[in-house]
């Protein structure tokens, strides 16, 4: 699966009130992808980026509970949440 990024257009911050602009971005995990078959804790993506996993997409359907154990997986769809400037500096590290 080739890895994408879209960046939807919601700024997060007329929704809840606060200074940085906020976005959600989806992002395509590919098997070469530094995420792939490691689990989120040992990620450390919202400690070292700022930036939070919303939801997980596999196979077509959604995580309903997102744990420390959760596996990322080559082909997952991530739902990530972030200013632009974190999820750029992100993309970067992970494209």
């Amino acid at each position: 699966m080739k890895k994408f990024f879209f960046i939807l257009s919601v700024s997060l911050s007329l929704l809840i009130g606060c200074a940085p602009s906020y976005k959600i971005i989806e992002y395509g995990v590919s098997a070469k992808s530094l995420l792939a078959n490691r689990e989120i804790r040992n990620l450390s993506i919202k400690q070292d980026y700022g930036i939070t996993i919303l939801k997980v997409k596999r196979k077509g359907e959604y995580l309903d509970l997102l744990r420390k154990n959760t596996k990322i997986l080559p082909k997952d769809t991530l739902y990530l949440l972030g200013t632009s400037n974190k999820l750029y500096k992100f993309r970067r590290i992970f494209h």
